[in-house]
């Protein structure tokens, strides 16, 4: 699914779909931004990759567009999709997504020369990948491509300890919930957490009572801790 909606002021995009030829590619990805005047974009990520060279034009366009960018990746954002979303000026993952990580891969035909041009192309595309994974991570290249080259999945609460994503998003708001009902029963949050409770306080979701809320997270932090 590759779908554009705008209301509020506020543009998504569903990204559910490969990159490139076979689903989403950068040329109608980035025609599809030129159109939007919106001065937020919500990319939903939920995609296994594609070609690399269509994930770095969707890439650039998305750090070109004038709008604020905000990534969720709502279930996965593997191979060349895990580059999109660190478009974003904010990547927030559902609890239970997952990003992955890896090597530039592909094949070619022909001569040996051949096969070092294209073998000299992947080395080339990893470098790229790391550039932007230590733009946004902070993490030594050396250890970044130790993680590409191991084939690494990250869970949420990964990603975020990684520095591959800011927040998990459906979690930080019950958390913040119940520390503005009770500041005392989950001390040391962490400083996403804080940021949000200098805000305006959240409601519970479908209007749930807040001691249900609390009681729910409470189960999950301590599922987490285990």
């Amino acid at each position: 699914m590759y779908e554009i909606t705008s209301k509020h002021g506020v543009t998504e995009i569903l990204l559910y779909d490969e990159v490139g030829l076979w689903g989403v590619t950068a040329k109608q990805f980035r025609g599809d931004l030129r159109n939007i005047k919106t001065d937020e974009i919500n990319l939903r990520i939920n995609s296994p990759g594609g070609d690399v060279f269509d994930g770095f034009a969707m890439f650039e366009s998305l750090k070109s567009h004038p709008a604020h960018v905000v990534v969720d990746v709502d279930s996965e954002a593997s191979s060349i999709a895990s580059v999109i979303a660190m478009a974003g000026d904010t990547i927030r993952m559902s609890s239970y997504s997952d990003m992955m990580i890896h090597n530039a891969r592909g094949g070619t035909w022909g001569e040996p020369k051949d096969q070092a041009v294209f073998l000299d192309i992947l080395t080339k595309k990893n470098e790229d990948i790391i550039d932007v994974y230590q733009s946004r991570t902070d993490l030594p290249r050396d250890e970044i491509a130790e993680m590409m080259a191991a084939t690494t999945w990250m869970s949420a609460e990964d990603a975020v300890a990684h520095g591959f994503a800011d927040e998990i998003s459906d979690r930080v708001d019950l958390v913040v919930e119940a520390l503005w009902r009770d500041p005392q029963r989950f001390p040391n949050p962490p400083e996403r957490v804080r940021n949000r409770m200098a805000k305006q306080p959240v409601a519970s979701s479908e209007g749930e009572p807040w001691q249900r809320t609390i009681a729910r997270e409470r189960l999950r932090l301590t599922k987490l801790r285990r």
